[in-house]
């Protein structure tokens, strides 16, 4: 997928991966879902426009494909890749450890993180009545999650990329 704003691309990820994360598993009662997603977001210029993504060209595509073919050897689920050596190496840390949190989310912690990270301005409260579950449920479940340390990352990236992107 692309998105033209490189600072929303992590937050895009995230809901990929909390919406994915949510997803029941019909032939077993478990509370994990065993449906997990690997991404690579690259970060640079498309020189080539194509119709179909698939068709377009540049250094943002080479950059997500080669980290994307990195992504199992490193037996991680999310990772980033930008002109800035020093920045990826930064953020591919945060990446990895978050993702430690995140690829073992619950099926009903993936369903809150996809709400929140969907809807910020919601309340605890109006998110439980969306999820049928009580406001307390919530809390505990973003606890669970490690909700506000994945949105302070989230946070930090945005802030940090858009300090490397203008200078």
């Amino acid at each position: 997928m692309e998105i033209s704003d490189p600072v929303e691309s992590l937050l895009a990820a995230l809901q990929i991966k909390a919406l994915i994360k949510s997803l029941p598993y019909p032939e077993e009662n478990k509370r994990s879902s065993p449906v997990d997603v690997r991404m690579a977001i690259g970060i640079g210029a498309k020189t080539h426009d194509a119709e179909r993504i698939s068709e377009s060209n540049g250094e943002v595509f080479v950059r997500s494909g080669e980290k994307f073919e990195q992504l199992k050897g490193e037996m991680i689920t999310l990772a980033i890749n930008s002109p800035w050596a020093e920045w990826n190496d930064e953020m591919n840390l945060y990446l990895k450890l978050a993702g430690i949190q995140m690829d073992s989310w619950s099926i009903s912690s993936g369903e809150l993180m996809s709400e929140m990270l969907s809807n910020p301005d919601r309340t605890q409260a109006q998110i439980g009545e969306i999820l049928h579950i009580n406001q307390n449920s919530v809390s505990k479940r973003y606890k669970a999650a490690n909700g506000e340390d994945i949105l302070a990352m989230e946070k930090l990236f945005r802030k940090k990329l858009s300090k490397a992107i203008s200078n």
